[in-house]
């Protein structure tokens, strides 16, 4: 079953949930056909669960890089 999420009115679809230094990881694409892809960290509030996008480029580049491991 595909994940989807709805992100400012957008969808996305997980292609890829990884854990990566102690973080859950998602890597998200856009179903509208636009191909937006992001990186996404989730992270617990309160007992609920939600997600953030990554924009440090080490980070970035480290957790890509470790994301099918």
């Amino acid at each position: 079953m595909d994940e989807l999420l709805t992100i400012d009115d957008k969808e996305f679809l997980v292609t890829n949930r990884f854990f990566y230094n102690d973080s859950t990881y998602l890597y998200v694409i856009a179903t509208d056909g636009t191909n937006e892809l992001m990186l996404l960290k989730e992270y617990d509030n309160n007992g609920k669960t939600f997600v953030k996008s990554v924009t440090d480029e080490n980070e970035i580049k480290n957790a890509l890089s470790n994301m099918n491991k």
